[in-house]
């Protein structure tokens, strides 16, 4: 790769078996000094199992500059080198912009690394890093079991997943209707769960108060208090599909990406001794969840 000097961002592709090992590879390909403080992105194959992953942000804390900053990303096998933008005043790489950047983005899917090894290193919660297609945003996550090949949510599971976990501030909703199509935008949602084990089973009441504009609708559809209820109560339906698939994932797959098992532990210590095989996991979880939506009209668009 011939990169001159004066551009201050660049992308690299290298396979070794640690980040540094990378980052030495990649300063003899580019011919210039790179540290480890100045990593935006770190970009793995979608492949590499979950304990490689571990391995490889074991070694980063160890071994490098640990920037909170920076941000794993997991992409296909074989696909085409991320983009690299230069904006002015301020360089910014495409995925840096992404996660740092709230209206650039319907729910906050992004992973510091620092999170994920967080995530590696305390029992009970799946590791979670986001999954890219380029060039398209990023929608869907991946899960990563204790061991083995992380597994892909879809973006349906995905978007569960960010409500579950309070991380929607701008999701777009399309209610299908005779007539056309209802569409709900700016939808952000705050989800309060609390969690208790029963007869075996790890319960999580989840109750999510959601709110959004409603501003597109068929010309049938007159805005009317009763018409704007049904409006309601269906995003509320779609919301709470989403939510139920995402726990189905996690119990198909026996993984916890929500950490509501370490979570119950940790209100409840005593019991900790009592699932120690599990890694603090609980199984299965059984989901209740309420929403109440809150929509306002804001105009109707083409």
């Amino acid at each position: 790769m011939n990169i001159p000097a004066s551009q201050p961002f660049a992308t690299a592709r290298e396979v070794a078996n640690s980040i540094s090992q990378a980052n030495n590879e990649a300063q003899r390909d580019l011919a210039r000094d790179l540290f480890m403080g100045q990593l935006q992105d770190i970009i793995v194959s979608r492949d590499i199992p979950a304990q490689s992953i571990s391995r490889l942000v074991r070694e980063y804390n160890r071994d490098g500059y640990v920037s909170h900053t920076v941000f794993l990303v997991a992409e296909p096998t074989n696909s085409d080198p991320l983009p690299v933008t230069i904006q002015e005043p301020v360089p910014s790489v495409y995925f840096t912009q992404y996660f740092n950047c709230r209206t650039c983005q319907s729910s906050y899917l992004g992973q510091p690394l620092w999170r994920v090894w967080d995530a590696f290193v305390t029992p009970g919660v799946s590791p979670v890093i986001p999954y890219a297609l380029p060039p398209t945003r990023i929608t869907r996550i991946l899960v990563y079991p204790p061991s083995g090949r992380p597994l892909l949510m879809t973006q349906q599971e995905s978007r569960g997943w960010a409500m579950l976990m309070n991380h929607v501030f701008k999701e777009t909703y399309g209610v299908r209707m005779d007539g056309g199509p209802l569409v709900v935008k700016r939808l952000r949602a705050r989800t309060h769960v609390r969690l208790s084990y029963q007869d075996g089973q790890l319960i999580a009441n989840v109750h999510i108060n959601a709110y959004g504009s409603l501003i597109e609708w068929p010309a049938s559809f007159l805005d009317t208090p009763p018409n704007v209820g049904w409006a309601q109560a269906q995003t509320s339906k779609q919301i709470i599909a989403e939510c139920l698939k995402a726990v189905d994932f996690a119990n198909e797959t026996r993984t916890d990406p929500f950490g509501w098992g370490r979570n119950y532990l940790y209100l409840h210590p005593g019991e900790s001794k009592r699932f120690a095989g599990q890694r603090g996991m609980l199984w299965p979880i059984v989901a209740h969840v309420s929403v109440t939506t809150h929509l306002t009209t804001s105009g109707v668009t083409d």
